[in-house]
């Protein structure tokens, strides 16, 4: 786990963003008030099966990130985890997500603005370097906060409902109560190198399973 420190950071993208989605507007301003930890990887297959005893992913390899996982998969581990009181542990919120992968940065990725995706290769496993497969954690390059794979590898479960962004200054932002698609971030090996960008948005149903979707964890400090 690495520690995350407190900050403010602009969420979302700017219209002039290359490659941009219309729902990463409008951009504002997010406070995270408190520190956290969160994953350095994503949890891999190996640490899934101590804890829950199977692997349910399809390209196996104790290091590679668990995948084929869905909501309930995800927040079964977790509860799991929480049971050997060694910390509270969750998935992250959407803005926890973003600001713990841009560390810092403002550009369209955490290395850069890549504009014409000549850097991608050393920090992301995407769909053009991946032999369309994932691949053990932490072999490509870190963002400034040392955390591996937040672009690309396997998307990552949030905890937050999918929903357009509000207009205004958040803190702690969790999006709302109820809804019918859960967000996930970061990429996978499936991606376009574009839809590895730190701002980009997905969803899906929290049933869904995909052989590119894992998740990593956060707790609370």
């Amino acid at each position: 786990m690495v520690l995350i420190q407190a900050g403010t950071f602009m969420m979302g993208s700017l219209y002039s963003e290359q490659d941009r989605n219309t729902d990463e507007a409008p951009q504002h301003q997010v406070t995270i008030s408190q520190p956290f930890y969160i994953g350095k990887h994503e949890i891999t297959q190996g640490q899934y099966q101590a804890l829950i005893g199977d692997n349910p992913s399809y390209f196996q390899g104790i290091n590679r990130p668990v995948e084929r996982v869905n909501l309930n998969n995800c927040l079964k581990f977790i509860q799991e985890l929480n049971i050997l009181e060694i910390g509270t542990f969750r998935l992250p919120t959407e803005a926890e997500w973003e600001y713990a992968c841009r560390a810092g940065t403002s550009t369209r990725f955490y290395w850069g603005d890549d504009t014409d995706y000549s850097q991608i290769e050393k920090y992301a496993w995407y769909k053009y370097n991946s032999n369309s497969q994932s691949h053990d954690v932490g072999t490509k390059l870190p963002n400034a906060w040392s955390l591996y794979d937040m672009s690309g590898n396997v998307f990552e479960w949030c905890q937050d409902w999918y929903a357009g962004y509000p207009d205004n200054s958040q803190t702690d932002p969790s999006g709302p109560s109820s809804g019918s698609h859960i967000v996930i971030r970061g990429g996978s090996w499936f991606y376009e190198p574009w839809g590895c960008r730190s701002a980009i948005r997905n969803w899906v149903t929290p049933s869904n399973i995909d052989n590119y979707g894992g998740f990593r964890v956060v707790m609370d400090k």
